[in-house]
C-alpha cells in the first residue's frame, strides 16, 4: 500500500533564511532505525508539503527533520504512524459509533505494536495498567480501520475470561483467533453492550438497530415519471418494492415545459394490483416529467460508493451513508438497543432495559415530529389507500 504524509511549515518564509527544507524518514518500529524516505525543499509561501511514500506499510513510523546544505540537520519530530481518516458524517461507521456513545458501553482502542503472527493478539498500550485482566471481558472488538488488512477488516471477536495482559496491554484471542496478524498503528473499536453489527451469540447487533430506525423514519421524495399522451394508467413497480398507493402523497407537473416550477396534477388516482402499484392519470403529454410525491422509508434511499442507490437494505457497508443526522438516529436507535438489551436478561435487568425502552419510545415519537419533513395531503387525495402499511401509513408518517 502506499501512505501520504502531510507536513506543514507555517512559517516558511523566515525559515528558509537557515533552512532547506524537510527530511522524512520511515522506520518499522517506533525506536528505529530510520532511513532516508525523501527530502522535500522549500517553496517561497508554500506551507503545506504533501508527499506519497509508495512503499510505506500501515505499521511504519515516521519522523521528520529541518536540513542544509554541509549537510546539517535540526532536532527531529517525535515519531508518527499512519492514522485512518475519519468516516463521513452520516456513514454506517459513524452512526454506530454514535449509538454506542450514546449507551455508554464503547471506546476506541489503538494497537500500539503488532500482535502474534498467528492471530491471537492484539496489543494497544492504553489498555495496560488497569489492574483488571477482565477488563473487557465479553466485550465485542470490531475491526472497522479502512487502512487494516482485508483479511481484517470488518472482523468481530468477543474477548474471553482472564484476556487482557495488564502488563503491556495485551489482549489475547486463542479462540477464535484473528485471520490475520493485527498490525500497529489501527484504531480498533470496543463494544460492551451490544455486538456492532449483525446478530452475534443470539444478541441483536447495532447496524440492525440503526436499520430499524432507518425503517421507521419518514422522508419526502419526489419520483420521475415520463408522460405519455397514449397511456392512461402507469406501472409504479420499477420505482421500488418499498413503494405503497397510501405513500402518494401528490402529483406535480410543469403546464409549460419541465423546467417550469411545478404544480398539482387536477387528478389521479393510485391502487395496487397484485405486485404492481399502479398511478391513473389522464392525459399527461408525452416526455414531460411528472413528479409523483411520496413518503419513503429511511433504509430505502442508502448512498453507496458515492451513489444514492434506491433499495431496502438499509446500511450494508460501513462507508454506506443515510440521509439522517447521526444523533438523531441514535436516538430512534437506542429504542430498539434497549429492547434487544431487554430480550437478552431477565429480572431486575430485563424490567430496567424494558422501561428504558418504553421512555425512549415516547421521546422519539416526540423527536420524530418535530424534527421529521412530512408531505402534505390534498383533501381529494388523503393516504390510507392500498394494503401493506394501508391506514396505517400516516400514523408511522407522523
Amino acid at each position: 500500500m502506499a501512505n501520504t504524509i502531510s507536513l506543514s511549515e507555517p512559517f516558511v518564509n523566515s525559515i528558509m533564511v537557515t533552512w532547506s527544507g524537510l527530511q522524512l524518514e520511515r522506520a518499522s518500529v517506533q525506536a528505529g532505525p530510520y532511513v532516508l524516505v525523501t527530502q522535500i525543499p522549500y517553496v517561497p509561501s508554500q506551507t503545506i508539503y504533501n508527499f506519497t511514500d509508495s512503499v510505506g506499510a500501515i505499521t511504519d513510523w515516521y519522523r521528520v527533520t529541518r536540513y542544509a546544505p554541509g549537510p546539517v540537520y535540526g532536532p527531529y519530530s517525535p515519531p508518527w504512524t499512519i492514522t485512518s481518516p475519519p468516516f463521513p458524517r452520516r456513514s454506517l461507521a459513524n452512526c454506530r459509533q454514535v449509538l454506542a456513545r450514546r449507551m455508554h458501553s464503547f471506546e476506541l482502542v489503538h494497537t500500539t505494536t503488532v500482535g502474534n503472527t498467528d492471530g491471537s493478539t492484539l496489543v494497544g498500550l492504553q489498555m495496560a495498567g488497569t489492574g483488571d485482566n477482565n477488563r473487557y471481558r465479553s466485550w465485542w472488538v470490531l475491526i472497522s480501520d479502512q487502512l487494516a488488512p482485508s483479511a481484517l477488516l470488518g472482523q468481530v471477536r468477543k474477548v474471553g475470561d482472564l484476556a487482557l495482559a495488564t502488563t503491556d496491554g495485551t489482549l489475547n484471542f486463542p479462540s477464535p483467533k484473528w485471520p490475520a496478524q493485527v498490525p500497529a498503528g489501527l484504531q480498533l473499536e470496543f463494544h460492551q453492550l451490544l455486538p456492532p453489527t449483525q446478530n452475534l451469540h443470539g444478541v441483536t447487533g447495532l447496524t440492525e438497530c440503526l436499520n430499524a430506525a432507518l425503517r421507521e423514519c419518514f422522508v419526502p421524495d419526489r419520483l420521475l415519471l415520463a408522460g405519455s399522451s397514449s397511456t392512461a394508467v402507469y406501472d409504479l413497480a420499477s420505482f421500488g418494492t418499498w413503494l405503497e398507493p397510501a405513500a402518494i402523497a401528490e402529483m406535480w407537473y410543469s403546464p409549460t415545459g419541465n423546467a417550469a416550477l411545478p404544480l398539482p396534477w387536477p387528478g389521479f388516482v393510485d391502487w395496487r394490483s397484485g405486485s404492481t402499484v399502479n398511478l391513473g392519470a389522464i392525459g399527461l403529454p408525452t416526455n414531460q416529467n411528472v413528479g409523483i410525491e411520496v413518503s419513503r422509508q429511511g433504509d430505502t434511499l442508502i448512498r453507496t460508493s458515492g451513489v444514492w442507490t434506491d433499495n431496502s437494505s438499509g446500511f450494508v457497508n460501513d462507508l454506506d451513508e443515510c440521509l439522517f443526522q447521526p444523533e438523531f438516529l441514535a436516538e430512534v436507535a437506542l429504542v430498539h438497543a434497549y429492547t434487544a438489551l431487554a430480550s437478552s436478561s431477565a429480572g431486575t435487568d430485563h424490567a430496567e432495559w424494558s422501561a428504558r425502552a418504553d421512555d425512549q419510545r415516547r421521546l422519539v415519537n416526540i423527536l420524530k415530529l418535530r424534527y421529521l419533513e412530512h408531505v402534505s395531503e390534498r383533501a381529494s387525495h388523503l393516504a390510507g389507500s392500498g394494503i401493506g402499511y394501508g391506514a396505517d401509513w400516516p400514523l408511522l408518517v407522523r
